[in-house]
């Protein structure tokens, strides 16, 4: 009896989530946060690109600087917002990947447009299962501050072309 009271509670817990992408469009409910963040040189992208991995505690799992970089961190646990908790989720987890492509050429080298995305994966109480079904507010707001600062890091300073610091 317990075991069908708890997978009811997640059947709810999924069904609200879904209702709620259904209702405020799927760009607006989606766990995969992406966006557009600025440009920079390949030495820049991938420095500052660190920074931001470091400075909310990821770990990087997998990258590529070939043609283009690919940065890719491992999924990260962290505690579950408020408003998840409000839906049952007992565990949350994120990972960032960065993708840069060459964009135009300068005078000291290539110029890269640079893309973000924090990706989403929660536990629903009584659940093993991982979902991506939900994007709550308080998720969108963490993501978008990982984005702003990422954005910074790229907007400031002078480009640094070369690679002393970069694997390009």
């Amino acid at each position: 009896m317990r075991w069908k009271a708890t997978s009811i509670a997640a059947i709810l817990v999924a069904g609200t989530i879904a209702s709620g992408c259904a209702s405020a469009g799927a760009g607006a409910n989606s766990t995969r946060f992406e966006r557009d963040v600025g440009t920079g040189s390949a030495t820049d992208v991938y420095n500052r690109s660190m920074k931001i991995i470091r400075q909310y505690f990821f770990e990087l799992e997998r990258e590529t600087t070939e043609s283009m970089i690919y940065l890719e961190t491992r999924w990260r646990d962290r505690t579950p917002f408020a408003d998840e908790q409000a839906l049952g989720i007992e565990r949350a987890q994120n990972r960032i990947i960065i993708r840069a492509t060459p964009r135009s050429q300068m005078g000291m080298g290539e110029i890269y447009s640079v893309n973000l995305i924090v990706e989403n994966r929660v536990q629903v109480r009584g659940s093993m299962d991982w979902t991506e079904a939900t994007a709550t507010a308080d998720y969108r707001r963490y993501a978008d501050q990982i984005t702003e600062d990422l954005k910074r890091e790229l907007n400031i300073g002078v480009r640094t072309f070369g690679t002393d610091t970069c694997c390009i």
